[in-house]
């Protein structure tokens, strides 16, 4: 029998200051986060069973800045986000700057066409409420600590063009997609049965995806509305599990095709569609395909 008895606390306090004039706002948010944990754990009734006992403590100050402009064609919003993390773990320091600027602009190129842009990258800690399910376990003669939180480095882009013509229902949009993320290095420290400790390190992990995709909806006499996409789509997947990489990346493709029709107010047919597959690059492996179909009659 294992058990965790835990006592929280969480404190936080920050902020707002708002300034204004015209099209364009500027907020200021300092703040500070506080965590406090602490962690137990009691085996018995063996004789030579471990008692554990963990304290976690974490304080982050930040300061988050943001600009607003919205114009007669365009809106832009700017975030800059940044903070500095202390940790201690059991005598144990470690401090991270943390920062994750943000971009996004709309804009109106003309009456039909809009575009939309946004871009992100930064890198995060894990909060320390979370490490007594993850990061920390007890066991029979065996102690399992990892020294270090992940650390999450993470960027995404993403931008699209629109057209829309509503005197003849004709919409129209092409959009692309990327999105990575990397956990860092993290080690780890066991006591064995034979009580002496080993150290080894988890290379930690990547992950890439991209896509690419375009939609287009039309209006086919004053009843009848198609609208039909297409997507191509990039996955792959890196990690170091005991000192070996294991790499796997996969292309995917999807169509769809739907219908609305709405002869009148009180009947109603919509209809969607849509074949999709995946395959494996540099494997031997068949291609995975998936068809979705879905009928609604409303009357």
């Amino acid at each position: 029998m294992q058990n965790f008895y835990t006592e929280n606390l969480t404190a936080a306090l920050y902020t707002s200051f708002i300034k204004g004039k015209g099209t364009s706002t500027y907020t200021f948010e300092p703040g500070t986060n506080l965590w406090y944990k602490e962690y137990k754990s009691v085996m018995e009734p063996y004789a030579d069973s471990l008692y554990n006992s963990l304290y976690l403590f974490s304080v982050q100050p930040y300061m988050n800045i943001k600009y607003q402009y919205k114009g007669r064609r365009m809106n832009l919003n700017v975030g800059l986000p940044f903070g500095l993390r202390g940790d201690w773990l059991m005598g144990d320091t470690d401090m991270y700057l943390l920062n994750n600027p943000s971009f996004s602009l709309e804009y109106r190129v003309s009456g039909a066409f809009k575009f939309k842009g946004s871009a992100s990258i930064g890198n995060s800690i894990e909060d320390i409420d979370k490490m007594a399910g993850s990061y920390i376990y007890t066991g029979y003669r065996n102690l399992y600590l990892y020294s270090v939180l992940p650390k999450d480095v993470s960027q995404s882009y993403s931008a699209s063009l629109n057209y829309s013509n509503y005197s003849s229902y004709l919409f129209a949009g092409l959009s692309a997609m990327y999105r990575s993320n990397y956990k860092n290095v993290m080690g780890q420290t066991s006591y064995r049965e034979d009580y002496t400790f080993t150290e080894y390190v988890d290379m930690g992990s990547r992950f890439d995806y991209g896509t690419v995709r375009a939609d287009v909806k039309k209006r086919l006499g004053g009843s009848l509305i198609v609208n039909a996409g297409a997507e191509y789509s990039y996955n792959s997947y890196q990690q170091y599990i005991q000192g070996k990489l294991y790499n796997t990346s996969s292309d995917g493709y999807a169509f769809g095709l739907g219908f609305d029709f709405e002869p009148c107010d009180n009947f109603s047919i919509d209809y969607d569609g849509k074949v999709s597959f995946s395959e494996l690059r540099g494997g031997s492996g068949a291609a995975i395909r998936y068809c979705t179909n879905q009928l609604k009659v409303n009357w």
